[in-house]
């Protein structure tokens, strides 16, 4: 007797998507560590006489301005995302497309999403987004056109994402693009910051000359070094932005 081979739920199957997202966090915590201790520390006076302590909290609260620009993005993220195809509007709950979307909802276990549909007829796409307990699916208005020429790859379309709403796909995806956002701030920041106080600096320092009378090689001796030191941690940051520089 031949027996039919069992189906299987991709949403079931194995993901590394936790273990990248806790390697992404732990990035991300070192990166902000990392600008403080280097960049805003000796701009910030915490007042601890210990220098390794002071460094070390500085670089502590960096990372904890980092997490909550992070926790910002990804609450608000909703709003954004919302317009990502352009106007959209809910789907009006006589369409056929919005039964079939409870259905599948059903058969995977969560609850029914607010769904969203643009106006673009040749748009055929959907997305997945939105905080628990309030997730949305944003459709383009051609997912309508292709319930009625094709339901099964309609189907298919909305049960991925479907899929990545009961795995909390939603969640790790939304809160790692806003903790990647969120180091570009940071590390621009420090960037600008360091630009504006190197600068600043050298000035003074070339108005503290008496009567602009040191020679050449004092000036080289004091301030080339030090460029040297500072344009060094400029190139470290401009590494971190250029691998964090995406969509």
């Amino acid at each position: 007797m031949v027996t039919a081979a069992p189906r299987i739920d991709p949403s079931t199957l194995p993901s590394s998507t936790r273990e990248r997202f806790a390697f992404l966090y732990t990035i991300v915590c070192f990166i902000a560590i990392w600008s403080g201790i280097n960049f805003l520390f000796g701009l910030v006076n915490l007042g601890i006489p210990n220098e390794s302590a002071g460094r070390l909290a500085v670089g502590v609260i960096t990372m904890a301005t980092a997490l909550a620009i992070s926790a910002a993005l990804y609450l608000i993220h909703p709003l954004l995302r919302a317009r990502a195809f352009g106007r959209a509007t809910v789907l009006d709950l006589t369409n056929p497309a919005s039964d079939r979307i409870s259905n599948l909802s059903k058969a995977l276990g969560i609850q029914r999403p607010l769904v969203l549909v643009d106006d673009d007829i040749q748009h055929i796409d959907a997305l997945a987004f939105g905080l628990p307990k309030r997730r949305r699916i944003l459709l383009g208005r051609g997912m309508l056109l292709l319930l009625s020429k094709r339901p099964s790859e309609f189907d298919l379309r909305i049960a991925h994402e479907l899929a990545h709403i009961r795995n909390r796909d939603v969640d790790f995806g939304y809160i790692a693009r806003a903790m990647t956002q969120a180091t570009k701030l940071v590390l621009l920041f420090c960037f600008l910051v360091w630009l504006f106080y190197f600068g600043m600096w050298t000035w003074r320092g070339w108005n503290n000359f008496s009567v602009f009378g040191d020679s050449f090689g004092t000036f080289i001796r004091g301030y080339v070094p030090a460029a040297g030191w500072y344009l060094g941690y400029f190139a470290t940051t401009f590494f971190w932005i250029l691998i964090f520089w995406g969509p």
